[in-house]
C-alpha cells in the first residue's frame, strides 16, 4: 500500500520572556507575543492610511483635471464672446490686430525668455491706495512709444518709473541707450524685474542697466537722465511729487528732457497742468488699446 504522507509539525512561536510584553510563558502551547501582534497591528494600520492618501490623491487629481478642462473651456467661451463684441464695436481690422498682439506677446516673453505678463494686485503688493497694482504696459503701445523717440545711441539714459516686472526695461535694454534704470517699490518686483534683466544681458544694446528698489517720491534723477516713461504707476499726491523730483533734477542739471505718459484712456492726464513742460504729441495706436500715449518736453533753460 502507500505510505501515508509524514506531517511536517507546526513551528511554534518562541515564548515571550516574562515581563518584555506583559504575556507569560506558555509552555509548549503555541503562543503569540503581544508586541508582535501589536506591530502587525501597526503595518496594517499604515497600509490602510497609505491607501487612502493614495486614493484621495488620485481623486483630488481627477477633480484638478477637471475643473482645469472647465476652467479651459469657460475661457474659450469667454474670448469668443470678447472677440465677437469687439468686432461688432470695432470691426474685424481692429479685433484682428488685437488678437495678434496677444499672441506676439506670449512668442516675445519666450524668445526673450522673460516673465512680465501675470498681473499683481495693489493689496497684494502692500501698496497704498494711490498706487496701482502691477499691469505691465503692452508690447505694442511700447513699441510705437519707442517709434516715436529719436534716440541719441550712447548718450540717451532712460528712466521706467514704477518699473514692475521689468518689461519697459528689457524693450528700453534692447535699444542703444547709454543707461537704462528702473525704479520700483516692492522688493518682491525688483527681484522679479533683476531676473528678468539678467535673462537678456547677451542681448541688450545699452551700456548698463540697473532696477533700482526705492520710492519714488524719494528718489533722486541723475542728472544725466532725459527720457523717463510712466505708465500709470502711481496717481495723486504720489505723481505732484515725483514731477516735482523731475523739475528739481532740470534745475539742478538743465537739460533738454523728453517724457512719455501712458494714460488709461478717460483719466486726467496731470502732465498738461505743469507750465514747465511743453505738450508735444499724441500717439494713436494702430487698434484700440484704451490708452493715451502723450509725449511732452522740457526745454533746456
Amino acid at each position: 500500500g502507500r505510505k501515508s504522507a509524514e506531517k511536517t509539525p507546526r513551528k511554534q512561536q518562541p515564548n515571550c520572556r516574562v515581563g518584555f510584553c506583559g504575556c507569560k510563558s506558555v509552555g509548549e502551547k503555541p503562543h503569540v507575543c503581544l508586541v508582535r501582534l501589536a506591530r502587525v497591528g501597526a503595518q496594517q494600520d499604515v497600509t490602510r492610511k497609505a491607501a487612502a492618501l493614495i486614493a484621495k490623491s488620485k481623486e483630488a487629481s481627477h477633480n484638478q483635471s477637471h475643473l482645469k478642462e472647465e476652467s479651459m473651456i469657460d475661457g474659450t467661451k469667454m474670448l469668443t464672446a470678447k472677440v465677437i463684441n469687439r468686432v461688432q464695436e470695432l470691426g474685424f481690422q481692429d479685433t484682428s490686430r488685437w488678437l495678434w498682439s496677444h499672441v506676439d506677446s506670449r512668442i516675445r516673453e519666450k524668445t526673450l525668455n522673460i516673465e512680465t505678463e501675470a498681473w499683481i494686485e495693489a493689496d497684494e503688493l502692500g501698496f497704498e491706495a494711490e498706487c496701482h497694482g502691477y499691469e505691465p504696459i503692452s508690447y505694442a503701445n511700447f513699441d510705437l512709444a519707442i517709434e516715436h523717440l529719436t534716440i541719441q545711441p550712447g548718450e540717451d539714459v532712460f528712466l521706467d518709473y514704477g518699473c514692475g516686472k521689468g518689461r519697459a526695461v528689457v524693450l528700453a535694454a534692447l535699444q542703444p541707450f547709454k543707461r537704462v534704470i528702473g525704479v520700483e517699490l516692492s522688493q518682491q518686483l525688483c527681484q522679479i524685474a533683476e531676473s528678468n534683466v539678467e535673462r537678456i544681458k547677451s542681448k541688450t544694446n545699452a551700456g548698463s542697466v540697473e532696477i533700482v528698489c526705492s520710492d519714488a517720491v524719494t528718489y533722486e534723477i541723475p542728472q544725466d537722465v532725459n527720457v523717463i516713461f510712466l505708465w500709470n504707476s502711481f496717481t495723486g499726491s504720489i505723481l505732484e511729487k515725483v514731477f516735482e523730483q523731475i523739475r528739481k533734477s532740470h534745475k539742478e542739471s538743465p537739460r533738454e528732457m523728453t517724457l512719455v505718459n501712458c494714460v488709461p484712456k478717460g483719466e486726467e492726464d496731470m502732465m498738461a497742468s505743469l507750465p514747465w513742460m511743453t505738450f508735444d504729441k499724441i500717439v494713436e495706436p494702430r487698434f484700440f488699446t484704451g490708452v493715451e500715449i502723450i509725449f511732452y518736453r522740457v526745454e533746456a533753460e
